[in-house]
């Protein structure tokens, strides 16, 4: 049995003390509204912390968020700055598919 509400409260000890992974994962939790409310500005803040960290999925759903101006406004540039960061990032899987968003939003034009 999955406990979301639980791991809410670990996940938010443990990314206050400036833990990536429980940065990125409770971004998710707040992205999904799983154990919590749904609340896209929480899910940015806490990719935007993981992301400067390195994270590579952070910086991937940080791109994602700017691309559909979720958790803030809508930022192009913003966009291609945490794709090309996820691309150049050392997890194969993010690689591709941020190299599929530059692709497909034509990210190196801007």
């Amino acid at each position: 049995v999955q406990d979301f509400q639980e791991a809410v409260a670990w996940y938010t000890k443990s990314a206050e003390q400036g833990h990536i992974n429980s940065q990125y994962n409770l971004g998710n939790l707040h992205l999904r509204g799983n154990g919590t409310a749904q609340n896209d500005n929480l899910a940015f803040s806490w990719f935007l912390s993981a992301a400067e960290q390195g994270d590579a999925p952070a910086q991937y759903n940080l791109a994602a968020m700017y691309l559909n101006g979720k958790g803030g406004d809508k930022n192009i540039l913003e966009a291609r700055f945490w794709i090309k960061q996820a691309i150049e990032n050392n997890d194969e899987y993010i690689r591709i598919l941020a190299q599929q968003v530059w692709d497909d939003f034509k990210l190196g034009s801007y």
